[in-house]
């Protein structure tokens, strides 16, 4: 029995309604919720949809008239074509979230009560008309008393207790669709809502946003090309968001330029992603506006993070591709999921090795690896091989990209924008090898020179000790032979650990190969050196100066 209060079942009532208008009364019919539905709509025969583009087409329309919280469910659907089929990602990508302005006197309320002053104390300047109006918030012209033209925006009144209501009903359908539809299962729709609920209360916490505004700003101060608004914490709450104002044209709007911005809108969202770790998730074009031939970034309720590990995995990923090596491309995109417990590895792989094989049989130019690593992402969910949510929106993102970088420029292509931003951002200078090298030995140098400290400890517990079964002599013996063990141990790894960076420092000059040797060779094998050396002489110094 579907236990509610009195308004949440007259919403539900409202849900399976509209559901059963737009064409998808079979699933509310299998899930045992007609119960629900008026008299007639009772009564009425349900048939399934077999075409999935047109199952797509009806759920888009259902949502559309479901309001705030079932369209910000199909945007994220939309993100995710590792948990819906492609069909229905490609079709919610259509979903308009643009509904009618609430009243600007409320707004003024709003605001006023959040912040705590009258609207005329706050700014010198406020537009009572909004420039912008979504699902979740609209947005003010308004201008500060130091002259600074800001945007200001403001959530609309109840919305949280209506997406909380909504939210609670679509957790209770998700479970009674995994009850009743097994097909649905390895898609795991209750999870679903539960990730949902999670961005969806985070994009309602202004604060979030305007943190994610602060972070991305600071990771893309570097790149002058790239603009990003500042934002106001004094005059930002849960509810009110205050940033600079940038009057941009939308991207794909633009007329001029277009082959040099696709480039830098492609670096930027590589930049983003796998040198800062956080990155623009929802990067469409109404989000994407172009100011004095700069880029500029708004809205940052749907944000990505990828770990310092995962960043390494997709850096590693994107050398492969000059190799052509598919095999060694998967086993890395394979490392990066985040559960696998459950999954058909095999028949995964066997799937996505084609995919790979297609994209490195092409030339190099005309492939696109942005759409493989999409579609083997993908892929993941159907295989039972779960991927971050990070994961998916940065695979989406750099689809995206693509996408809009061809339609700015007909011959843009992924590998070219690789290329460059691995070149800008990925090669190392000597000055940074050098103190990565530097690092790496201070690090191991701690480690390993322990060891004798903790053996002389050992020695001076003992002298203390005169019944002890070694002689005092012995034992000053074998002090001094640790000291001059040590001494030379340390002038040999210094010259190890400089041949190391030396051949480093080749590298970054140009020069890849040495009598015909790869120089990740001599890498290689001066770090099998360098390991079997510290084996060797732990091993010295206990036969040595202990056994004898």
């Amino acid at each position: 029995m579907f236990k509610q209060k009195k308004d949440d079942l007259k919403r539900l009532r409202q849900i399976l309604k509209v559901c059963t208008e737009e064409g998808l009364g079979y699933y509310v019919a299998g899930a045992k919720l007609r119960v629900h539905l008026p008299f007639r709509q009772k009564l009425k025969p349900v048939i399934p949809i077999s075409n999935k583009k047109r199952q797509a087409k009806r759920l888009r329309r259902t949502l559309e008239r479901l309001g705030p919280t079932f369209i910000k469910f199909g945007q994220l659907l939309s993100l995710r074509p590792d948990l819906v089929p492609l069909e229905y990602s490609i079709e919610l990508e259509k979903l308009q979230d643009k509904v009618p302005a609430f009243s600007s006197n409320t707004a003024k309320k709003i605001i006023e009560k959040e912040l705590k002053k009258p609207i005329g104390k706050l700014f010198k300047k406020f537009s009572m008309k909004p420039i912008a109006s979504a699902s979740i918030a609209q947005v003010h012209k308004a201008t500060l008393h130091s002259g600074k033209v800001v945007a200001v925006k403001v959530q609309r009144p109840d919305i949280k207790e209506i997406i909380d209501a909504d939210l609670h009903i679509l957790l209770i359908l998700a479970k009674k669709l995994e009850q009743h539809f097994p097909r649905t299962r390895p898609f795991r729709p209750t999870d679903i809502i539960k990730e949902f609920s999670l961005w969806t209360r985070r994009e309602l916490n202004f604060q979030y946003e305007l943190s994610n505004a602060q972070r991305l700003k600071e990771e893309m101060e570097s790149n002058k090309e790239v603009i990003i608004p500042k934002v106001f914490p004094k005059l930002s709450t849960n509810k009110i968001l205050v940033m600079e104002y940038v009057n941009g044209i939308p991207l794909d709007e633009i007329k001029k330029n277009k082959k040099h911005l696709a480039k830098i809108y492609f670096i930027s969202i590589m930049q983003q992603a796998l040198i800062g770790g956080l990155f623009h998730a929802d990067p469409h074009p109404a989000n994407i506006l172009v100011h004095q031939n700069k880029l500029v970034y708004i809205d940052y309720g749907i944000m990505g993070f990828l770990s310092k590990q995962d960043r390494s995995k997709v850096v590693r990923f994107i050398r492969t591709i000059p190799d052509k090596d598919p095999e060694r491309s998967m086993d890395i995109i394979i490392s990066l999921a985040r559960d696998t417990s459950k999954a058909d590895i095999r028949s995964y792989k066997s799937e996505i090795l084609p995919i790979l094989q297609e994209a490195y049989s092409n030339n190099l130019k005309e492939s696109s690896f942005a759409a493989a690593f999409y579609k083997i992402i993908s892929l993941g969910g159907k295989y039972g091989v779960l991927f971050d949510a990070n994961h998916v929106l940065f695979a989406k993102s750099i689809y995206q990209a693509e996408g809009l970088g061809l339609q700015l420029d007909p011959n843009f292509n992924v590998s070219t924008g690789l290329q460059e931003f691995g070149e800008k951002y990925l090669q190392m200078s000597a000055k940074e090898v050098v103190n990565n090298v530097v690092d790496s030995f201070n690090f191991h140098k701690k480690f390993f020179l322990d060891i004798p400290n903790h053996i002389k400890t050992i020695i001076s517990r003992l002298e203390e000790k005169p019944k002890a079964h070694c002689e005092q002599e012995h034992l000053l013996d074998l002090e001094k032979k640790l000291e001059t063990f040590q001494k030379e141990r340390d002038v040999k790894l210094i010259i190890l650990v400089l041949i190391l960076a030396g051949l480093f420092l080749l590298y970054t000059q140009g020069i890849n190969t040495i009598l015909g040797i790869s120089l990740g060779w001599y890498v290689f094998a001066g770090t099998l050196l360098m390991v079997f050396y510290f084996m060797l002489l732990r091993t010295k110094a206990w036969t040595k100066g202990i056994i004898e």
